[in-house]
């Protein structure tokens, strides 16, 4: 009787050990796979004007702002502040491709 009364609480604890490691892997399972990306580029058509006189535009180069040479893409949220998505980028730098929009 003793020893299984034992054995039937050596195995209860260690369902609890078992129950406390699935548990503990789970929340961590959750918080290592983050969340996912989001890339984003410049549309490549320019819609002209119907009226509009036709213009001739040529790009060599453009350099940005140091707030803007970031990957991610940056929101203005008042006249004095900006913030940064962290999981919306630019595909690749935003002089890149505002200066092959252009090209």
């Amino acid at each position: 009787m003793f020893l299984s009364l034992s054995y039937k609480k050596f195995n209860w604890q260690i369902n609890l050990y078992l129950l406390g490691y699935i548990c503990i892997a789970v929340i961590f399972n959750g918080c290592i796979s983050g969340p996912s990306l989001h890339y984003y580029t410049l549309e490549n058509t320019i819609k002209p004007l119907e009226d509009a006189t036709p213009l001739c535009l040529q790009v060599s180069s453009i350099r940005l702002a140091e707030s803007l040479k970031r990957k991610e893409i940056m929101v203005r949220k008042n006249s004095v502040q900006v913030d940064y998505y962290s999981v919306h980028l630019w595909a690749s730098s935003l002089e890149e491709l505002i200066t092959n929009k252009y090209r």
